[in-house]
């Protein structure tokens, strides 16, 4: 098992003595959150940098409105809407925090042409345009960083991409979702979605309107994000399987529990020849799975390495990352190592250590995986029994493997199939006995 933590890596030289430190003009692109954070780590961390040979020094800010105060910006640096004003000020390195696709884009690959080296945590921005923006750092000999784009508290990118066969799974499971997981916690503990969404939002580790995380979208974007910097694929985030977490309930998380597992927010990944098979969403995992015991605004990923000869001692070749996943804090402190690592790096011009190769196209398929399936049964068709509904999923082929029931409540774990199945069986229940199905997907204990 491989953990990761911060704070900041001890790396690069230190000053000698009398020896004046470097001052490093930084131009922040945001100040929302996450940037505000970042400017204030940089404030609280300056003696540690000068000890380290490095005068943090925020220049620029540019942010959709001038007029709110940002905390932690020296007062002499520029506080300004106009991306123009921000371009026009001498910057040593860039820190993206905008989020979105534009103007991030235009501006990431603005200051990449120009040779600045550019941090950032934008996910969406990587998963959609990262190939080109690395091209656009390869040409200029400069940087483009993005651990914190991804399990933000766990940077482990850069370390799997300069190892070329650790770093090639076949196999990629994983909780990405800081927010996504906390919501799931919160749950097993009996809370309501609302409910739980309230505190998360309370806390600041979740957004005002919370669709990206709560839809599937941001654990997408990270899945596409790791696919192609990790092992050169590139697979389009529209087309993944994405499942919401609006539908659950507390009940769900007991029915997992009786059965021996949890419902966790997965995103699961492995590498054919010719294609990709991956969803994201919620799922069940059985409590004998690493990635079970990942709970609260932690992060776990669990990789499967494609080569046989990288091998753990349990000769599995299983890597396993976990640490926190969700906060501005956590985001803040990896934007800053980052900023570190573009500045003293030596091989400038490659995407956080990212293969000089292009990312190739990869047909998206959907996997054959056991179900966690909730029916609910109306109730004029009570006498619709355990018999009953199990003996038409045998008629599509669906096998039981375990299934709990209380009151109109019924929960199936299924044996494996295909998603266009248990579709069809579950639209025949609804037929048969006006039932409502869920359909989740679950891990096998052999995935572990």
């Amino acid at each position: 098992m491989s953990t990761l933590q911060f704070p900041l890596r001890e790396t690069g030289p230190r000053p000698l003595p009398g020896q004046r430190a470097r001052t490093l003009r930084i131009g922040l692109l945001g100040a929302g959150k996450v940037g505000q954070a970042f400017l204030e780590l940089c404030r609280r961390e300056r003696d540690y940098f000068l000890s380290r040979g490095l005068q943090l020094d925020p220049v620029a800010a540019l942010v959709r409105d001038a007029s709110l105060p940002r905390r932690g910006l020296p007062p002499r640096a520029l506080l300004t809407s106009d991306p123009l004003r921000f371009l026009a000020v001498r910057c040593d390195v860039v820190v993206e925090a905008l989020g979105g696709l534009e103007p991030a884009r235009s501006l990431v690959a603005y200051c990449l042409k120009a040779g600045i080296p550019v941090v950032t945590a934008n996910k969406s921005l990587l998963a959609d345009h990262g190939s080109e923006l690395a091209g656009l750092a390869r040409q200029a000999a400069t940087e483009l960083r993005v651990e914190a784009a991804a399990l933000a508290g766990v940077p482990f990118i850069a370390t799997l991409q300069e190892r070329p066969l650790a770093g090639r799974f076949r196999l990629l499971q994983g909780i990405l979702n800081g927010t996504c997981n906390f919501l799931i916690t919160e749950l097993q503990r009996g809370e309501t979605l609302p409910q739980a969404l309230a505190e998360a939002q309370r806390l600041g580790l979740a957004e005002p309107d919370p669709a990206n995380d709560i839809d599937g979208q941001d654990g997408a974007e990270k899945l596409a994000l790791l696919c192609q910097h990790l092992v050169g694929r590139r697979i389009e985030v529209t087309g993944l399987e994405k499942r919401t977490l609006r539908d659950l309930s507390p009940l769900d998380l007991e029915a997992a529990r009786d059965l021996g597992g949890v419902l966790r927010p997965l995103v699961w990944a492995r590498l054919l020849e010719d294609s990709v098979e991956a969803f994201t969403g919620p799922a069940f995992l059985p409590s004998s799975h690493l990635l079970s015991a990942v709970g609260g605004v932690d992060n776990g990923l669990l990789l499967e390495p494609h080569c046989e000869s990288v091998s753990t001692p349990d000769g599995s070749g299983r890597l396993f990352y976990r640490g926190a996943g969700a906060g501005p804090k956590v985001t803040a402190a990896t934007l800053l190592d980052d900023l570190w690592q573009a500045v003293h790096s030596s091989s400038a011009g490659r995407l956080g250590h990212a293969s000089s190769r292009q990312p190739r196209e990869t047909v998206l398929r959907p996997p054959r995986t056991p179900w966690f399936v909730r029916i609910e049964r109306q109730d004029s068709c009570a006498d619709a029994g355990l018999d009953d509904v199990l003996a038409l999923l045998a008629d599509h082929g669906i096998h039981c493997r375990g299934s709990v029931e209380k009151a109109q409540y019924l929960w199936i774990l299924t044996s494996t199939a295909s998603k266009p199945h248990i579709e069809e069986a579950c639209q025949a229940l609804a037929e048969a006995a006006s039932a409502a199905c869920l359909p989740l997907r679950a891990l096998e204990v052999t995935h572990v």
